[in-house]
């Protein structure tokens, strides 16, 4: 049968006619078919001898050889039949339906594998439509994240536009003509600069200090030289009188509490025009004096001891501040005195422009009565607020709202103390007047 070649023409290989080989109408298939029944039907029901019964049961004599062996087997009878009685021509039929059976069972176990197989790709094909799913998902995501970040780079965009204005056409025209005017200030008579890195800014003009600290009360003292001197600030709302002193580089006044406390203010470079001594007639039963004495107590030794010697006679204790106060050395030189009064001084550790630190202290005093009124500029605050507003939006960060907080409400604070005035409350007209 491999070797066959169709001619797609129905001829019985049997006979030769022009039908199927296994039609029943080939009469090589009915004469099998005849014969193998004839053949099973007489295995199955022998004819039957012609025997007189009568006699049989009178003579009858019980013998195992008169009795027929069991007969065969249903397959063996079929086998024996077929051996020996089927046509010759129906051996080349059987080989060939076994041979047929053969390739059947080999395109079984061959269906068999492609099952498996298609089984396997179809799986394959699932798991493809799945991940093209979930790439399709991430497409999808990556171009909303795209456009998103498209909106911000805009968003920013605009921001960067906005103080880029600001910036040039308000800020910096602005510190130009502060920085202008503070190299103005910084040349003497005949043109040439007093101080190159502005440690110092030429001689202290009192109207320029007014505008910008109009909420102080200012007491200002000349000093040895030109650029020299004391500059002392105090609150509006804190009572305060000057004491007349002719002491250079050393102002005075007295702060009028439930008590009056003195303050002396007190710059004593190496070449001062006055002595120690000079300062005791300005010293109270509660006095407080602060200044540079360009002493250190450890490395001075004769300075110090003769500064303590006179600070002692005048009852005043020393509070330091633990630390160097000048940038160009390692010298504690700037502190305080104090006499029957407990003070608290520590230096400012922030940056300073200068060549000395700064030095902060609290002292302890009760006001009266409050003599002075606050009236704050609502209408200022509120502009100042609109317009920072970009700023603290492009601030705001859920990750660090502790901080973000803090320096918000710091800032809404020092904008109320710049946008409060402070008046004397005998000044006050009450709205209904």
């Amino acid at each position: 049968m491999k070797n066959h070649i169709c001619s797609k023409i129905e001829k019985c290989t049997h006979c030769q006619s022009n039908h199927k080989s296994s039609s029943l109408k080939c009469p090589v298939v009915k004469a099998y078919r005849a014969e193998l029944t004839h053949k099973l039907l007489h295995l199955n029901n022998p004819p039957a001898a012609t025997v007189d019964i009568n006699n049989i049961m009178k003579n009858y004599v019980y013998k195992s050889s008169n009795f027929s062996t069991p007969p065969v087997s249903y397959a063996s009878a079929i086998n024996s039949t077929i051996n020996s009685t089927i046509n010759p021509m129906i051996n080349p039929m059987m080989k060939k339906l076994d041979e047929l059976m053969n390739t059947m069972s080999e395109m079984k176990n061959q269906l068999a594998s492609f099952v498996v197989k298609q089984n396997t790709i179809e799986q394959f094909i699932i798991a493809k439509q799945e991940g093209d799913d979930l790439i399709k998902q991430n497409l999808d995501t990556l171009a909303k994240n795209q456009f998103d970040m498209k909106k911000d780079v805009i968003h920013h965009g605009l921001f960067i536009d906005c103080h880029e204005n600001l910036f040039m056409n308000l800020l910096l025209p602005m510190f130009q003509d502060v920085f202008t005017f503070i190299s103005s200030l910084n040349k003497g008579k005949k043109g040439n600069t007093l101080d190159t890195d502005l440690k110092e800014t030429g001689p202290l003009d009192l109207s320029f200090v007014e505008k910008i600290c109009h909420d102080f009360q200012i007491f200002a003292q000349k000093g040895e030289n030109k650029n020299g001197g004391v500059l002392m600030l105090v609150k509006n709302f804190v009572k305060v009188s000057r004491i007349e002193c002719k002491l250079l580089n050393v102002c005075v006044v007295d702060v009028k509490g439930v008590e009056v406390v003195r303050l002396l203010g007190v710059y004593a470079p190496t070449s001062k025009s006055w002595n120690w001594q000079d300062l005791s007639p300005y010293v109270t039963k509660k006095c407080i004096i602060y200044g540079d004495f360009n002493v250190d107590f450890c490395q001075d030794i004769q300075k110090a001891e003769s500064l303590s010697s006179w600070a002692a006679g005048n009852f005043l204790a020393p509070f330091l501040t633990g630390m160097p106060t000048s940038l160009r050395s390692d010298r504690v030189v700037d502190y305080a005195f104090a006499s029957n009064i407990n003070i608290t001084i520590q230096a400012y550790s922030g940056k300073t422009s200068n060549d000395h630190v700064p030095i902060l202290s609290v002292i302890p005093f009760k006001i009266e009565q409050n003599n002075v009124g606050k009236n704050v500029h609502w209408k200022v605050f509120s502009l100042f607020t609109e317009y920072t507003f970009s700023f603290w939006e492009g601030l705001w960060n859920f990750d660090n709202l502790d901080v973000l907080y803090k320096d918000y409400t710091k800032f809404l604070f020092l904008l109320s103390a710049r946008c409060t005035m402070v008046f004397p409350i005998e000044k006050y007209r009450p709205a209904t007047l």
